[in-house]
């Protein structure tokens, strides 16, 4: 029987088929469908070009009008017997059916093949499509959720990090209370702070301080219901258009503050204490500014002004305050303040002037602390302060303005007072000052004004008074009538008024009496007839009336050399 080897080519090409004799090989066609496994594959001659294409036959097909069966499909263990004819056809067709079945086989094989590497490919694609459209969604997922934590963690880091910074200065209290300034400055500044600032390389924690000061300021002295209209709390404080009220050094650091009936309101803050830089501070005229005086100021170290005046301030003057040893200028005038002078004043060596005048203050004056200072100004009228005046006030040689008026002070006034050589103005009015009026004060020769009313002084041993030409304003203090010793009195070209004390006549001694260009009026006592020892009257240049009595004309005659 003829039989065929199959070999396929390694590219999937057409399978060659060579025909072969071999007596002994089985049917093709037994019913054991496994024999066909078992052919022996061998080369074979390539199909000719033009070899048909063949389908799978069905069992109604024929050729010739004889039923076909498939060669795939298994046939019946009897054989069927077919008459010459038959026989020679199934010759002829035995060759056709194999080459189809190889054909189909073929055909089949690599279309299945084809279709798995595809279907394979397919999948395999698909998967990796799918793959990457679920990483890049899942990268996006992640990184939008991931943006989104670095967003939600960097805005509370920011914060907590504003917060500790603030917490150098405030309290945690304060800064948790939502009825505190301190409280409200941190949410504007965490919030809605235009420049949102974040502590970095580039904004250092005195920025932020300097900033967050400002704020605490602004709530705590009623910014928002009681200040005029300002630019507080939009942009740079310190950049382009101050914030009104500051002036800034070339570093963009407040040097200065200065409001004056703007307007203030509630309490100075303690966190003014961060303002490092600052110079000068002036808060004046604001009825409604209360509390108390910071002890932080005396963490302004290079402070030079500090003017708190005409407000209603309470409480005393902190010990700390004395720590801005560069300050130059004090001025707590009108509040009410009260408690002492500390003696840590003498670390205050710069200081210069120091106003109290109208406040509840007690106790005495730390002279001998003074002398430590360069004190040109020292009022504080209308206090309670009382004590003695050491002689050691000579050492305040720089002094040129002493007003302590309206007081309790006591004791004698002593004479080194009249050895102070840059002594202006002198008003010791409004004590309980006893004895003589020193015969040094003869010697205040630059004094513009001096006053001694209300005291409890007796008859003195000065000789001498000369205040020619200097500035002093008002009446004649009758207090002089008690110079009993003097015998020159020299208080021409000033701007006195009123009239002249008719206890003049008891000055027996006096040899010299020179008061012309005033402004006295009235008439002219008649007690300076009295006035044996006089030599020398000035009157003139000033606005007396009446007629000079006949016994002045008299002593004008009799004794006087030099009468205008």
């Amino acid at each position: 029987m003829a039989s065929y080897r199959l070999s396929g080519s390694d590219h999937g090409s057409h399978r060659s088929k060579r025909k072969v004799h071999d007596e002994s090989a089985p049917s093709i066609l037994s019913d054991d469908s496994s024999e066909v496994s078992s052919i022996t594959r061998q080369t074979m001659d390539p199909a000719p070009e033009t070899a048909p294409v063949m389908e799978h036959p069905q069992k109604s097909d024929v050729e010739g009008g004889v039923p076909f069966e498939s060669p795939l499909e298994n046939t019946s263990s009897t054989k069927t017997q077919y008459p010459s004819e038959r026989s020679s056809l199934r010759e002829r067709l035995t060759p056709f059916g194999l080459r189809c079945k190889s054909f189909c086989e073929i055909t089949w094989l690599r279309c299945k093949s084809f279709c798995e590497n595809n279907r394979r490919l397919v999948i395999t694609t698909g998967v990796g499509t799918i793959f990457v459209v679920i990483v890049v969604v899942i990268s996006v997922t992640v990184s939008g959720r991931n943006t989104n934590q670095e967003a939600a963690t960097v805005a509370p880091r920011r914060d907590q990090e504003l917060v500790n910074i603030m917490s150098t200065i405030s309290s945690s209290q304060s800064l948790s209370d939502p009825t505190s300034p301190q409280y409200m400055a941190k949410q504007w500044l965490i919030e809605e702070d235009p420049l949102q600032l974040t502590p970095s390389d580039f904004v250092s924690e005195g920025r932020i301080l300097q900033r967050y000061a400002l704020a605490v300021f602004y709530f705590a002295t009623g910014g928002p219901e009681s200040w005029d209209p300002n630019s507080w709390l939009q942009g740079q404080e310190c950049a382009g258009q101050y914030w009104i009220g500051l002036s800034c050094n070339d570093n963009d650091e407040v040097r200065a503050m200065a409001f004056d009936d703007f307007g203030l309101s509630g309490f100075i803050p303690p966190e003014i204490g961060a303002l490092t830089m600052l110079e000068n501070l002036i808060l004046k005229n604001h009825e409604k500014l209360t509390g108390q005086i910071p002890v932080t100021i005396g963490q302004l170290s290079i402070l030079g002004q500090l003017g708190l005046y005409n407000n209603a301030l309470t409480g005393g003057i902190p010990h700390e305050m004395y720590g801005a040893t560069r300050l130059n200028y004090i001025n707590f005038q009108n509040n009410q303040l009260d408690g002492g002078l500390s003696i840590g004043i003498e670390k205050m060596t710069n200081l210069e002037k120091l106003i109290l005048f109208n406040n509840y203050f007690s106790g005495g004056l730390p002279f001998q602390q003074f002398a430590n200072t360069k004190m040109t100004f020292l009022g504080v009228s209308n206090n309670g302060f009382s004590s003695t005046i050491p002689s050691i006030i000579s050492r305040m040689s720089r002094l040129e303005y002493f007003y302590i008026d309206g007081n309790e002070f006591s004791g004698l006034v002593p004479e080194n007072l009249g050895k102070i050589p840059s002594l202006k103005s002198l008003n010791l009015n409004d004590n309980k000052f006893t004895g003589t009026i020193p015969s040094t004060f003869g010697n205040l020769r630059s004094v513009d004004f001096l006053s001694l009313q209300n005291n409890q002084l007796k008859e003195g041993t000065l000789e001498g008074l000369y205040l020619s030409d200097n500035k002093l304003v008002g009446n004649i203090p009758s207090a002089l009538c008690s110079l009993t010793e003097l015998r020159a009195l020299f208080l021409d070209t000033n701007d006195l008024t009123g009239e002249l004390p008719a206890c003049l006549d008891s000055l027996t001694h006096l040899r010299q009496l020179y008061v012309f260009n005033n402004e006295l009026t009235g008439i002219l006592p008649e007690g300076l007839q009295d006035l044996t020892s006089l030599r020398g009257l000035g009157i003139e240049g000033n606005t007396f009336v009446g007629e000079v009595s006949p016994s002045i004309c008299k002593l004008r005659d009799d004794s006087l050399s030099d009468f205008w």
